[in-house]
């Protein structure tokens, strides 16, 4: 295991890199109720679907809603991963900055959404309570 600390000079460049990066996106994304994003819409065990923001040609992407995928909750876990572009993503209380390979485990009832500039690619992995209880004995090996 290859372990390393960062210098104090290291970790003040780099608070001030996100720092500068968070100052060109909004505080704060407004909320939505859509249907296709609470429980109903998960009527299989498992869901998976792309979304991208800023691509004229993806069906989630509307005028209300520029940038962005606005903050919303379910009643299911989510995995998130980011594929291409850069952006934030705004969740719970914290925003965070996010490129190409983070990923994310949102459980459910959390407050969460996707702001970006640019071409925004994230895969969505949606698991139901049913599949996480059918698989449990699974999930638990290791």
């Amino acid at each position: 295991m290859i372990e390393y600390s960062m210098k104090t000079e290291e970790i003040y460049e780099y608070l001030q890199f996100t720092e500068m990066i968070l100052m060109n996106f909004p505080a704060s994304l407004p909320q939505h109720h859509t249907p296709r994003f609470t429980g109903e819409c998960i009527t299989q065990p498992v869901r998976a679907y792309y979304h991208v923001i800023n691509d004229a040609a993806s069906p989630y992407n509307t005028p209300m809603y520029p940038n962005m995928l606005p903050r919303h909750s379910h009643s299911f876990y989510e995995l998130n991963i980011i594929t291409t572009g850069s952006g934030c993503h705004y969740i719970a209380d914290n925003i965070i900055p996010v490129e190409r390979g983070d990923f994310f485990l949102i459980a459910p009832a959390i407050s969460h959404g996707y702001y970006s500039e640019e071409k925004l690619s994230v895969f969505h992995l949606l698991l139901s309570d049913r599949f996480l209880f059918e698989n449990s004995e699974l999930l638990r090996r290791r």
